[in-house]
């Protein structure tokens, strides 16, 4: 669950996209609730001023995932046991994952092209294809199209095309507005646990499986 949640967040280098792309973060504080392929449903909430994330509704994790999108830093926040963990943000394998909210983490070698527009959940967004640089020229291409406002908020993706195409997630409920800073920090009185105790914990819960 966790590697999917990194998946997520918005810190695609700007420089990464071309001129004409929606900005890779979003310009204003907003929070959206999204409906998952899985058939669930997350929340996130958006603070402009500090370029921070939090998202909600990680399945039976519960809790939530605060980022710091600046200093690459993650808070993983666990209701039940009131703790949580900062995850140092020097991890070269999670700054890779950085980046998949909007259009994702676009490299050298993808193509980036403007599909049309939508409206989703009463917001206009601009759907825009990006088609992943192969590796050979053997491989498939691997093709995603995401829905995004002009401020950079993704209302919509969709990976794979034709008979395999799959809505990764879809914007129901859209609302602009401040953010409370007091969601972007880990609650005051809660005990932060260190790594190796989040990974003792994870090993005990696979073993009850």
């Amino acid at each position: 669950m966790l590697r999917a949640l990194l998946s997520l967040v918005l810190l695609a280098p700007a420089a990464a996209f071309a001129q004409s792309a929606p900005p890779p973060m979003p310009t204003r504080d907003v929070a959206v609730t999204y409906r998952t392929s899985e058939g669930g449903e997350m929340r996130f909430f958006w603070r402009a001023a500090d370029s921070t994330m939090r998202a909600e509704g990680m399945g039976d994790a519960g809790g939530a995932m605060i980022y710091d999108m600046r200093g690459r830093n993650i808070i993983m926040l666990m209701d039940a046991q009131r703790a949580y963990v900062r995850l140092p943000g020097d991890d070269d394998d999670r700054k890779r994952e950085v980046g998949s909210l909007a259009l994702g983490d676009v490299k050298p070698g993808d193509k980036v092209s403007r599909e049309g527009a939508a409206e989703i959940a009463g917001q206009r967004c601009t759907v825009w294809r990006v088609e992943r640089a192969k590796e050979s020229p053997e491989d498939e291409a691997e093709v995603e199209r995401s829905c995004v406002t002009a401020d950079g908020v993704l209302l919509r993706r969709v990976e794979g095309e034709g008979d395999e195409a799959e809505t990764s997630y879809l914007a129901t409920r859209v609302a602009y507005g401040p953010q409370d800073p007091a969601l972007f920090r880990a609650p005051a009185g809660w005990r932060q646990m260190s790594l190796d105790e989040l990974a003792k914990q994870i090993g005990e819960g696979l073993r009850q499986r």
